[in-house]
């Protein structure tokens, strides 16, 4: 029943981790990278598991927190709380939109690119209100822009290399030995 919960920390962990290797220098803030691989396991938790996936969002974000004193605990509980519930937000929000029942029967290549970018939206810019009113950060624009973007890029990383894996998958699965 929570091996969503379990799965979704555990990869939000590992994705975060790995971005912060490979995109070390699209890193423009502790809160914001030009390119940010792990925005597709927000939409991916919450679609498939709903709100356990948020819930494995939240624990994840909790482990990538950074604690140095009681006030970033407090600010990296209220970030996590951001990241989980915007990703929920949005895909409920994006339900409705495209009028998809819950099974996602329908879903379609482009939707998919689409929740991309509503993600990016629910997540950049609550996250950097909350930054900017909180004194986190001093320039709210310079905050959601990368935000948004490395979001949106992300995700559109790993959808390419979903549907890459899909397709090499498909191609070796489906050939069967005489």
């Amino acid at each position: 029943m929570y091996i969503g919960v379990i799965f979704f920390s555990l990869a939000w962990f590992f994705l975060y981790h790995l971005n912060k290797w490979l995109f070390s220098q699209e890193i423009t803030s502790s809160f914001a990278s030009w390119i940010f691989l792990p925005q597709i396991v927000r939409i991916i938790a919450v679609l498939l598991c709903g709100w356990r996936g948020a819930i494995g969002l939240f624990v994840g974000a909790l482990l990538t927190g950074e604690y140095s004193s009681d006030s970033t605990t407090i600010h990296s509980i209220i970030l996590a709380f951001f990241s989980s519930v915007g990703a929920y937000i949005t895909v409920y929000f994006f339900r409705w939109w495209a009028q998809l029942p819950d099974t996602l029967s329908g879903l379609k290549g482009r939707h998919l690119w689409q929740l991309a970018l509503f993600g990016a939206i629910f997540n950049s810019i609550p996250t950097n209100t909350y930054l900017f009113f909180s004194g986190l950060i001093t320039n709210w624009w310079a905050g959601v822009l990368p935000m948004l973007s490395g979001d949106w890029f992300g995700s559109a990383i790993m959808l390419y290399l979903m549907r890459l894996t899909q397709k090499i998958w498909s191609r070796y699965s489906t050939s069967t030995p005489n």
